[in-house]
């Protein structure tokens, strides 16, 4: 999985690396964060959301699999790591268009190491099959996972859902994700 993303990245394929408007994903996530927040950015994508953050005064953890997406970050971001280490604690996590590219074994590892007061998740799913993407999930199966890690985990929030070229999206924020039991 690590050498498919860091082809992506080499060659900013659009097609996989979100570049989605960060004052447009904040707002489908229904997240205003307070001054001086702590963001974990879950999924560096193109970078717009640790830009965006750093340049409203957030503190910064930006979180990928691909050191060439790291690097890109990494002047920016507070703190930049891989999904496999532990990450500080932070009052918001949002991973937008991650998880479903991602194995549940790789979910729980992330989510083992997260330590975050609530977590918004954007994430797709369909009826339909697609070779490259394998990891599509129901909202109850993302809760399913998350409950896996932080057992007294809830969803607070659904955003409406839409569908997309025959996927369906889904926004979800998920809270009681403290150290796990």
């Amino acid at each position: 999985m690590k050498a498919f993303w860091e082809q992506m990245h080499a060659s900013r394929n659009l097609k996989w690396l979100t570049d989605s408007d960060p004052k447009a994903v904040l707002k489908m996530h229904e997240i205003e964060p307070s001054a001086g927040a702590r963001i974990l950015d879950f999924g560096i994508g193109t970078g717009g959301m640790a830009r965006y953050l750093k340049s409203q005064g957030y503190w910064v953890c930006s979180v990928d699999i691909s050191p060439l997406a790291q690097l890109r970050v990494s002047g920016i971001s507070d703190m930049v790591t891989s999904f496999d280490k532990e990450y500080p604690n932070t009052d918001i996590g949002i991973a937008h268009l991650v998880f479903q590219h991602m194995c549940d074994e790789d979910i729980i590892t992330a989510l083992r190491n997260m330590h975050t007061s609530y977590l918004s998740v954007q994430f797709i799913s369909g009826k339909q099959k697609d070779a490259e993407l394998r990891y599509l999930r129901t909202t109850e199966r993302m809760l399913n996972l998350i409950q896996s890690v932080y057992p007294r985990a809830e969803c607070l929030w659904q955003g409406s859902e839409y569908w997309i070229k025959g996927f369906q999206n889904h926004v979800c924020r998920y809270a009681n994700l403290g150290t796990g039991d």
